[in-house]
């Protein structure tokens, strides 16, 4: 049976825990004799010793006058020998039998409510509207319809279906062209350190000159510099109307910034150190009010609720790649090439290892993907030029090896995933972008369209510019990648912006 990811060589699909196993190899074991045993009598049927008594095969009166000798009570005696003699009736089995057949056939008779949907789908099948049975087996074996996504198709079954799914991605991405290009940092020299896209257009930057760049959805965009050091890092908490700017540099810090829920022209702003072992601070991620940083062998949790504080946690690494998937947990890539699910709310001595490179090269990239594309799926990246694909629970093996990818010496790796997990963008060593189906591994890359593909004879020196971020070869490595539902891909290179969306 095939799982969420089809088909996959050497694994074999377990509906009912939901994982792939290894198929095992040789031939299938017979059942022994002892196997095929029956099982003894329930303990109800034991003597008054605690051991179990043999099977009742109409026992004489000589075994059954035995077992009352044993017995100290008369009155226990006196019930035993009765229960024998009913047990010993040739027909009382018979009788049992009987009236556990009719207790059956009473069970299937009874009728269960059934949901609205269930009842008009077969009002339509006795209508004749549909031309198959509801109970045919045979159309078991859809798992569901094809619905066009922005960036991918949903999971729509496996062989022609899964290859159908293919050229409609890559259909997909074939349409993304650049829409604007935004260089906001106000010096050439800047570098955007962390990017974040919200809504419709509005996102918000920071750089390493200390500035913070958020751009409205109107089209407005505002520069605030914040800090003389390098910001690595920003949370934003609209429901609590506070925002945090992380510092890096040789001490480390943080600026808090709240409005006032009454007057929301005046802002606060509080300046705290951090409580880091060292000055590193590779990663940083946030969920709700929670914010983490990965440092060199520890991670640290910002916590503002009642009051500005920050908790450290010993790592057996360098925490390169952090994801923050709720409050309490959060998936850490280490340099020792483990990837390790840490629990905010314990302090376990032993890590829990989720995941690991198979070359134990560092993890550079890390990322958890939603249940409905794949059960505890995480995508790990590696500085071995890998890209694999995990099961949390069971990490030993990866699902899925995503060919193409090219890492040689950098640090960090953009990351990002289509609204439905389904399809994977990372950024390259040579300067370019590459794009994955999460469900099949394969690689995607966007359909030629025949205007590009025939070229005029005014282009046989110079041949057409294609503006699909899949085909550019930039000028800089990518260094962030983001998805957005109307506006399709932005990629941020050093300090320049490019925004695609759809034709």
């Amino acid at each position: 049976m095939s799982g969420p990811l089809g088909s996959l060589p050497g694994m074999t699909y377990d509906p009912i825990k939901n994982r792939y196993f290894p198929t095992p190899k040789g031939p299938i074991p017979k059942p022994t004799e002892e196997d095929t045993r029956p099982l003894p009598p329930p303990r109800s049927q034991a003597g008054p010793s605690g051991r179990q008594q043999p099977q009742w095969r109409n026992p004489s009166p000589n075994s059954i006058s035995q077992r009352n000798e044993s017995i100290d009570l008369r009155s226990n005696a006196r019930s035993r020998s009765q229960d024998t003699r009913r047990f010993a009736q040739p027909d009382y089995q018979a009788r049992t039998q009987l009236r556990r057949d009719d207790q059956m056939r009473n069970i299937e008779s009874l009728t269960l409510p059934q949901p609205d949907c269930f009842t008009h789908a077969s009002k339509r099948a006795r209508s004749g509207s549909v031309s198959h049975d509801l109970m045919d087996k045979s159309k078991l074996h859809r798992v569901g319809k094809l619905r066009k996504g922005r960036f991918g198709v949903r999971y729509g079954g496996s062989g022609e279906k899964t290859e159908r799914n293919l050229s409609l991605q890559n259909q997909i991405l074939s349409n993304l062209e650049l829409d604007v290009e935004h260089h906001a940092c106000g010096c050439h020299g800047e570098i955007i350190t962390s990017y974040k896209t919200f809504g419709d257009e509005a996102y918000y930057a920071t750089t390493d000159h200390g500035k913070v760049i958020m751009h409205h959805k109107n089209g407005n965009t505002a520069i605030f510099s914040v800090c003389a050091q390098n910001l690595v890092g920003m949370h934003c908490d609209i429901p609590r109307l506070t925002m945090i700017a992380i510092a890096g540099g040789s001490e480390p810090h943080l600026h808090l910034f709240k409005r006032d829920p009454e007057l929301l022209d005046h802002v606060f702003m509080t300046h705290s150190e951090l409580d880091l072992h060292r000055a590193e601070i590779y990663g940083v991620s946030s969920f709700d009010d929670v914010c983490t940083l990965g440092g060199a062998k520890s991670l640290t949790t910002i916590n503002y609720t009642s009051s500005l504080r920050s908790f450290p946690r010993r790592l057996q690494s360098d925490a390169l790649a952090v994801h923050q998937v709720c409050r309490d947990l959060v998936y850490v890539g280490q340099r020792s090439g483990h990837v390790t699910l840490e629990d905010l709310r314990t302090s376990p001595r032993n890590s829990n290892i989720v995941a690991s490179t198979s070359r134990g090269k560092a993890v550079v990239g890390v990322k958890r993907l939603q249940d409905s594309a794949v059960p505890w799926g995480v995508v790990v990246s590696g500085m071995s030029h890998e890209m694999l694909l995990f099961d949390a629970r069971f990490g030993e093996k990866p699902l899925r090896v995503f060919e193409g990818h090219f890492n040689t010496f950098h640090s960090n790796v953009a990351l990002a995933t289509s609204p439905d997990d389904k399809t994977l963008f990372s950024s390259t060593s040579d300067r370019r972008i590459k794009a994955w189906s999460v469900i099949s591994g394969d690689p995607l890359m966007p359909t030629t369209s025949p205007a590009t593909s025939s070229l005029s004879p005014g282009w046989d020196d110079q041949p057409p510019q294609d503006d699909n971020p899949l085909n550019k070869l930039y000028e800089q490595r990518v260094s962030h990648l983001d998805v957005n539902d109307e506006l399709g891909l932005d990629v941020v290179v050093r300090g320049d912006l490019y925004r695609y969306g759809r034709k």
